[in-house]
C-alpha cells in the first residue's frame, strides 16, 4: 500500500497546478496535479502524457479513471472510499494507482482493508 504525506515516509511532493504553464517551473521529482473538472478539453492530461510528466488527477467518475489511466496518469484521488474504481483498476490491470484522500493516520487500516492502492493525507495536497 503506497501512504503519501506520512511524516515518517518519504514521498516526492504533490504540487497543484492550474495551466499548463506552470508545469515547465516544477522539478521532475515532483508529482503535479490536477482537478478534472478543471480539465474539461483533456489539455492537462494530454500534455503531462506527451511529456512524460507524472501526474495525479482528481477524479469522481468511472469514466475519468478510464480516460485518465490511458492518458498516463501515474495517480488518481479519490474523495472516498470507493472500492468500484479499485475493481476496474485491477479488472482492467491499469497501471494508474488509486489513491484515497485521508485526514488521519487511523484511517489507513480502514483503506487498506478495501484493497485500494494507497492513501494520501489530506494536508499533503495542500
Amino acid at each position: 500500500m503506497l501512504i503519501f504525506g506520512h511524516p515518517a515516509i518519504p514521498a516526492p511532493r504533490f504540487r497543484p497546478i492550474q495551466g499548463i504553464d506552470q508545469i515547465a517551473a516544477i522539478p521532475a521529482s515532483e508529482v503535479v496535479y490536477f482537478d478534472a473538472s478543471m480539465d474539461a478539453n483533456r489539455a492537462l492530461g494530454c500534455h503531462c502524457h506527451q511529456e512524460k510528466v507524472a501526474y495525479a488527477v482528481k477524479i469522481g467518475r468511472i469514466s475519468e479513471l478510464l480516460l485518465y489511466a490511458n492518458l498516463g496518469a501515474s495517480y488518481v484521488i479519490l474523495e472516498d472510499f470507493l472500492q468500484s474504481f479499485q475493481q476496474i483498476a485491477d479488472h482492467y490491470l491499469l497501471d494508474t494507482k488509486i489513491l484515497v484522500t485521508i485526514e488521519k493516520e487511523s484511517q489507513i487500516e480502514e483503506v487498506a482493508k478495501l484493497g485500494i492502492d494507497g492513501v494520501i493525507f489530506s494536508h499533503f495536497l495542500a
